[in-house]
This record gives structure tokens, C-alpha cells and sequence, in this order.
């Protein structure tokens, strides 16, 4: 009886060893990363979970994980969105955010990374919305190379499919930077579109080309109104001196 505290000790030292090792993360990307120099402050992104799908709009990046679940990010000025699906295409959890410039996604094992580019931040996040870790993102030609041919490239594979992004605008592709559908073709099947907004995305180029000739139209005829006028001056003005 006399070692039954040092066996209950023992116990739960062994415990939090345990679950101090259930609990260790690695955050693996891509990108060549360092940590944060701790003599500076963290930056600070706050992320609101989102248990309902929001409003869809068109795609600016996206990924797949091994199991193939879907990370589909959205930009609206400064207003980010993160939506995840489940592998037949059902909203599963997501979080918005603000920041500046150009952010892209991609899998860490069941988080995700998020890599804000203007800051140079790669950050790691949970099913919850919660930030796990942090790090710097090095200012290197392999994290170009990564970006370009990597993160932003249209298509991803799996081991038993290939998803793609892509627009069914036709002359309006070539206006547009984001995507309007993601659709996969499954090994040996046929292909189906598991995300659409291309309807939605016809609608808003349309308004904004039709609006850009309106206007265009518009300086035109007041430039060459103006021609005229100044035409129509000088004959006055040649007229009177003779």
C-alpha cells in the first residue's frame, strides 16, 4: 500500500505524456517555411466558423485532400471565405476572413493550410475554425515555382480521380480570373460537376462588359461632339476674318 502514490503518480506523469503526444502537431506544406521570430508580434487574422453554406460564388483556389475532400476558397474585395465539402459535394463546415491580395489553400493531412500571400504567412487551421499554428513563409524561387505550378494550377489528382476548375463563358473567359465550375472525372467514369456558379458568373460579366461599351460609347460621342464643336469654331472664326 505504501507505493500506491508513487504508482499514482507514475500514472498520470505517463498520462500527459500520452496525450502531450496525441496532441503534437507538425505543419506540413509545400512552401519552405521558418518559424515566427519570437521577438515579434503574431499577426493577427481573426476567422469566424461557419456551420451554413454562404452564398456561392466563383472559385479563385481550391484543393483536394487524399480522401478527396473539397476546399473551395471565394474573394470579394477584402472578404474571404473557406468552404469545405464532402467528397459527393455537400457543405460540410467553412470560416470567413478579411485580408488584402492573394490567398490560396491546400490539405495538411485533415487541416488546412492557408497561404496569404501579401503577408507571407502560411497558416494552419482545423475543422473548427481554429488556428493551430503559424510560420513564415520563405522568399524563395522552389516557393514561386510551388505557387504557380502547384497551388494555382487548374487541375488536381487523385488516386482515383482528377478535378479541374474551369469557366463555360465562352468569349468571357478572357475577362474573367476566377473559376465557375469544378467538376470531376472519376478513373474509367464519366465526368460530373460537383460545384457551379457559372450561370451566376455569366450574369455579372455580362453587366459589367455591357456597362464598360455603354460607357466607352458614351466618351466616344462626347469626343467626337467636341471635335465638331471645335470645327464648327474655326469656320465661325475663319468666316468673320475674311
Amino acid at each position: 500500500m505504501k507505493h500506491r502514490p508513487r504508482l499514482v503518480f507514475l500514472f498520470f506523469i505517463f498520462l500527459f505524456m500520452w496525450m502531450s503526444v496525441l496532441q503534437t502537431f507538425s505543419m506540413e506544406s509545400g512552401f519552405l517555411t521558418h518559424p515566427l521570430p519570437e521577438n515579434e508580434k503574431a499577426p493577427v487574422l481573426h476567422l469566424e466558423f461557419l456551420e451554413e453554406e454562404p452564398a456561392k460564388r466563383p472559385i479563385v483556389c481550391f484543393d483536394i485532400n487524399s480522401n478527396g475532400f473539397i476546399a473551395i476558397g471565394h474573394s470579394q474585395f477584402e472578404e474571404k471565405t473557406v468552404c469545405v465539402y464532402s467528397p459527393e459535394g455537400l457543405f460540410l463546415y467553412g470560416f470567413a476572413f478579411q485580408c488584402n491580395g492573394l490567398f490560396e489553400l491546400e490539405w495538411n493531412s485533415s487541416y488546412l493550410n492557408l497561404y496569404l500571400a501579401r503577408s507571407s504567412l502560411l497558416v494552419c487551421i482545423n475543422e473548427n475554425a481554429e488556428i493551430l499554428e503559424m510560420a513564415e513563409v520563405d522568399n524563395a524561387l522552389q516557393n514561386n515555382d510551388y505557387l504557380n505550378h502547384v497551388l494555382q494550377k487548374e487541375t488536381r489528382q487523385t488516386e482515383n480521380a482528377e478535378y479541374t476548375v474551369r469557366n463555360r463563358l465562352g468569349f468571357f473567359n478572357l475577362f474573367v480570373s476566377s473559376y465557375s465550375q469544378l467538376v470531376i472525372k472519376p478513373s474509367g467514369g464519366a465526368e460530373k460537376i460537383l460545384y457551379d456558379v457559372n450561370s451566376q458568373q455569366l450574369a455579372k460579366v455580362l453587366i459589367v462588359f455591357v456597362s464598360f461599351v455603354l460607357i466607352f460609347s458614351i466618351l466616344i460621342l462626347l469626343v467626337i461632339r467636341e471635335i465638331k464643336r471645335r470645327e464648327k469654331t474655326k469656320m465661325t472664326c475663319f468666316g468673320q476674318n475674311r
